[in-house]
């Protein structure tokens, strides 16, 4: 079962996407302060949870944040970032695997 957030509530950092880890984490404390913030590669693996007290920082391997949300581990990443390896359907559930790209 999903619960809404509620509307106040922010679920996005797109103004973080570029900056350092470091600098993104200090922000979303500050302003999140009872959320557990937790950084992951762009390739890492990742709990499909929906959790409202987590905020994930998805950083490139510069350090620098592509993505941060709260929630769903994957929301927004611009595809752009990304190539496409593979990709198949088993029964209903979609498997793909994205790598960043290297441009």
């Amino acid at each position: 079962m999903f619960v809404n957030p509620p509307d106040d509530m922010k679920m996005h950092w797109p103004e973080l996407q570029g900056k350092d880890v470091e600098e993104a984490r200090k922000v979303i404390q500050e302003e999140c302060p009872d959320v557990h913030i937790q950084v992951l590669g762009a390739t890492s693996p990742a709990t499909m949870d929906y959790r409202l007290d987590r905020v994930r920082i998805i950083k490139d391997e510069n350090n620098k944040v592509m993505m941060a949300n709260r929630g769903f581990p994957v929301c927004s990443i611009p595809l752009s970032n990304f190539n496409l390896l593979v990709c198949s359907t088993v029964t209903t559930v979609s498997i793909c695997l994205i790598l960043p790209s290297k441009t």
